[in-house]
């Protein structure tokens, strides 16, 4: 018998971003049937990445499932290797960068092995003036999520 599960949507954000950031993703989680978020840890406990950790809350608030990656001993490397194994569980990759930040170093590599494992992927810039993301660019080719991702 096949088991039947929510999607896996792995988030991820810049360190730069503020807690706040995280309510547009809100709607977006709440309106999916049974979703799992996949979301970076540290060995030491959650991610001190205030836009994770907010969404880390929500969901746990929100009665919904957080699998937590955390880097095996060894570096930065390990952290990178961490991400590759969160990447390929998740069934979409949600991106949210600053606004007036290049999309660069963690967060950039999750875009980059999400690419390279097929997964569906979707960026966004957040602006704290608004509280809004804005659509930054998406990796989709089967249009998958297409409809289901904040339009930004």
């Amino acid at each position: 018998m096949i088991e039947r599960r929510g999607p896996r949507v792995c988030v991820v954000g810049s360190r730069a971003l503020p807690g706040t950031a995280a309510l547009p993703f809100l709607t977006f989680i709440l309106n999916l049937n049974e979703p799992t978020l996949l979301l970076r840890a540290r060995r030491s406990g959650p991610s001190n990445n205030q836009f994770e950790f907010a969404c880390h809350v929500m969901a746990r608030t929100l009665d919904i499932p957080v699998e937590l990656f955390v880097p095996d001993a060894g570096g930065r490397s390990s952290t990178f290797f961490r991400d590759i194994k969160m990447v390929s569980k998740a069934d979409v990759v949600i991106c949210v960068f600053p606004g007036e930040q290049p999309m660069e170093g963690g967060t950039a590599h999750v875009v980059e092995k999400a690419q390279d494992d097929r997964v569906p992927v979707y960026a966004y810039t957040y602006d704290p003036d608004t509280g809004h993301w804005g659509r930054l660019g998406e990796w989709d080719p089967d249009n998958a999520w297409g409809e289901r991702v904040p339009a930004g």
